[in-house]
């Protein structure tokens, strides 16, 4: 049988892959880091980090639930996908707060408290998984491993990551936008949401994305898909988001909405984003 599990940004980076989540720098642009196994996640941002920004707590909502053996029913609802951030002061006072690092990874509960973790580190963390649990784990991890800072600005950050999310009654396989940026002023972190179609040949209109606000917390239904042989016989499943994160939705700017279907390509189309979604309110 097969399963899959969704895992549910003036110089600019792009595309900048995962790396270690050393400390925080001081350095003008963000950096993507892997969450440390073993950091406990509730709430509000944990130590080390400023800002909680997305925890998704998935749900088996609709879809072909009754097909579903009894073992998929625990697992595919057994991860969380979480992405935080760590906002501090620029080296060079003029420049006020930035956005220093994003920081993304798996947890799933660990004695009653959500807990990151990895393949690698199970047995450290004392975590006992079903060969079922273990197998969508590492299919989980390869998802987010996918993940990227499409580009950054010292106070802005644009992470992509692949997950399915149900679009026009279908399970799509979509690249998820997490726009995250900062009030120089204040240090106060704002963050939007929006999906693009994986294969850019089947492209999804981006006419509004949602704003959130963070830290999001947030119960993530899941519709569960069977692919059947002779008609009648499921031999895989597929779970897929019903929605966006919640938030209030916006529309987007006219001009922006073929930028925000893409990847940005130069530095003007990162500030022109940057600005068009700061100006929302």
């Amino acid at each position: 049988m097969g399963f899959f599990v969704p895992v549910v940004w003036c110089g600019v980076v792009l595309a900048a892959g995962l790396g270690d989540a050393a400390a925080p720098t001081l350095e003008t642009q963000p950096k993507l880091v892997s969450l440390a196994p073993g950091l406990r996640v509730g709430t509000d941002a944990p130590r080390g980090w400023t800002d909680l920004v997305v925890k998704s707590v998935p749900r088996l909502a609709s879809g072909d639930l009754a097909s579903l053996p009894r073992a998929a029913k625990g697992t595919a609802a057994l991860f969380r996908t979480v992405v935080l951030a760590d906002v501090g002061r620029a080296a060079d006072p003029k420049l006020g707060y930035v956005l220093r690092r994003v920081g993304v990874g798996m947890a799933l509960p660990v004695r009653g408290r959500d807990t990151v973790v990895t393949s690698a580190t199970l047995e450290t963390l004392d975590v006992s998984l079903s060969s079922l649990s273990r197998l969508v784990l590492h299919r989980a991890e390869a998802e987010l491993a996918k993940g990227r800072l499409i580009a950054s600005t010292p106070r802005f950050a644009l992470y992509s990551t692949p997950a399915e999310l149900v679009v026009g009654g279908i399970h799509r396989a979509v690249w998820l936008r997490y726009a995250l940026w900062v009030d120089p002023s204040t240090g106060s972190l704002h963050a939007g949401v929006w999906a693009i179609a994986n294969d850019p040949s089947k492209p999804i209109p981006v006419r509004t994305w949602v704003k959130l606000c963070p830290p999001l917390v947030f119960d993530c239904p899941l519709d569960v898909d069977a692919s059947r042989i002779l008609g009648a016989i499921p031999i895989s499943w597929s779970f897929a988001m019903t929605a966006l994160p919640p938030g209030r939705t916006r529309s987007m700017p006219s001009p922006l909405q073929p930028l925000a279907a893409r990847d940005p390509k130069t530095p003007d189309e990162v500030e022109a984003l940057e600005r068009g979604l700061r100006a929302v309110e």
